[in-house]
């Protein structure tokens, strides 16, 4: 009989997992983009973010020809100065001179949700970036639990941790993070910017505007902000493991519940409650990094002026509340999603572990 091994299975496992959380929650992962972006709710214009990308490419080498004619001395002054007024001038247009930090701040799910279906064509527009979204999430899920695991037993078999604690966990997290980010970046800059589009932008669309303009570069637009977002799944997994020991020592005896004539089983249950807690502390902690990577995704927004110094204009934005825009509404999607998608993980693997290695 054909068998599957250990790796591939927690594979088909995660890659199954992250697809069904994915789907369920897409709504919620929409109205977060559009929070935590400059544009807020209202999304981006397709035709603006290109005609701007066209004259800020043709004022840059106007402006790169006009210094080359001038002295070195006052070349890092004046495109300075020159810098400043061009995004100035591109948040006015963006915002009519206002970054409404508060209003979006206040709104709701329900009254967000309402204002994207009618100004975007019904409630299928809640859907929008779905293919992009399980297309990022599925590979991804599938690398990160495929290295998660490998780099786990690996990890376990040598001498550099003690088997299956804190630190192996948060280091085969590591592993799995920095793994799926590298190959699935591209992707989800994709699926950012169509989710930003109020008009309708097709993925072959998004993906020649990003390459025509930007070039490969532009497809990994965000990675140094998803790169400090590692710490998340590491906290994540770590506190996920080890609740899981202690929840399953503790309820030894219990064997699920009943609602409505669906069966919830013990391992469902246990493994819901500790991804859903697990990812609810992870985020807390991180958050700030998701609206930096939000915003350098953006069409036509992007600056090189790093991590840090974006955080700390976000900051001047608004504060904390605008460092945690939109934290409300991750947290009423990451938390179900993460724990939907790792108690089907676990399900999955128990399955195929049983099915394939009965003997």
């Amino acid at each position: 009989m054909f068998v599957l091994s250990d790796n591939v299975i927690h594979l088909i496992g995660g890659g199954l997992g992250g697809a069904l959380g994915a789907t369920i929650t897409c709504p919620l992962e929409l109205i977060k983009v559009r929070l935590q972006s400059t544009t807020g709710i209202k999304g981006n214009s397709t035709k603006f973010n290109t005609d701007l990308q066209e004259n800020v490419i043709k004022n840059d080498s106007t402006n790169r020809n006009n210094f080359s004619k001038v002295g070195p001395s006052s070349i890092n002054e004046k495109y300075k100065i020159f810098e400043e007024n061009k995004f100035s001038k591109l948040n006015k247009q963006k915002n009519d001179g206002k970054m409404h930090v508060k209003r979006f701040q206040i709104l709701r799910v329900a009254s967000a949700a309402r204002e994207i279906m009618l100004n975007e064509g019904g409630w299928r527009s809640l859907y929008k970036g779905l293919i992009p979204l399980v297309s990022a999430v599925v590979p991804s899920k599938c690398i990160y639990f495929y290295t998660f695991h490998w780099a786990l037993k690996t990890f376990n078999d040598s001498s550099i941790f003690i088997p299956n604690t804190v630190g192996a966990y948060m280091s085969a997290s590591a592993v799995g993070g920095m793994s799926c980010l590298i190959v699935c970046n591209p992707i989800q800059v994709v699926r950012t910017r169509v989710q930003l589009s109020n008009g309708k932008m097709s993925i072959i669309q998004c993906v020649i505007h990003t390459a025509k303009y930007e070039g490969i570069q532009g497809f990994y637009r965000g990675f140094v902000a998803s790169s400090y977002g590692i710490s998340e799944s590491m906290i994540t997994f770590a506190m996920y493991y080890k609740m899981k020991e202690r929840l399953h020592k503790f309820w030894e005896n219990w064997e699920g519940f009943s609602i409505f004539g669906t069966n919830f089983s013990k391992d469902w249950c246990v493994h819901s409650v500790c991804g859903g807690t697990s990812k609810f502390v992870g985020v807390a902690l991180t958050y700030p990094h998701e609206i930096v990577r939000t915003r350098t995704r953006e069409m036509g927004t992007y600056r090189k002026i790093g991590f840090w110094r974006h955080l700390l204009e976000i900051y001047r934005e608004g504060g904390y509340r605008a460092m945690y825009r939109g934290i409300d509404v991750q947290m009423m999607r990451t938390v179900p999603n993460t724990a939907i998608c790792l108690a089907t993980y676990e399900l999955v693997v128990k399955k195929l572990n049983q099915y394939f290695h009965k003997n």
